[in-house]
């Protein structure tokens, strides 16, 4: 699988090949302290966020709450800004355990949001392409949705368990 991503393409496995990388654990250059708390930044984003980068910025905050100083926004490439999410996408949320659907309101993607993003999540690859056009430094934390499942589904638990003992974890 590896083999054949062409040289200089950052993979999702390049972003989550260990725990500490994807779950921002102290040591990775990405991580950023406030005080004494590491903050790992995670930035979904699609077109206008209002309706998928919302839901998987709410998903992910939900399901990741447990791992200290996660923070986790949304923005959108052509976002309707101050828009809520609509009625189904907010239902969706709800349904799936998030309690805050409502509050939110969608913002525009700025260069700034990219550069403070550990790792950034392209809703689909056009997404991923205008991520890059805003902040191309952003290249070897950007990535879709999707490599994200495959790399994550690549990982098992004793893969985790090895790199968290490697951390000294």
């Amino acid at each position: 699988m590896r083999g054949s991503t062409p040289v200089g393409t950052t993979t999702a496995w390049d972003v989550t090949r260990s725990r500490s990388e994807f779950l921002g654990v102290a040591g990775n250059r990405h991580c950023r302290k406030l005080g004494a708390q590491v903050t790992f930044r995670i930035l979904t984003v699609c077109t206008g966020n209002i309706c998928r980068s919302p839901l998987a910025e709410q998903l992910l905050r939900d399901r990741l709450q447990h791992i200290p100083g996660l923070v986790v926004t949304s923005a959108g490439t052509g976002a309707l800004v101050g828009a809520a999410m609509p009625a189904q996408a907010s239902a969706l949320s709800r349904k799936n355990g998030v309690t805050d659907a409502d509050r939110h309101r969608a913002r525009q993607l700025q260069p700034s949001y990219i550069q403070e993003a550990d790792l950034v999540l392209g809703l689909a690859v056009e997404h991923k392409k205008k991520i890059l056009d805003e902040a191309p430094a952003g290249v070897r934390r950007t990535i879709t949705i999707r490599e994200l499942a495959r790399a994550t589904a690549a990982v098992s638990e004793e893969d985790l368990i090895a790199a968290e003992e490697g951390l000294g974890g």
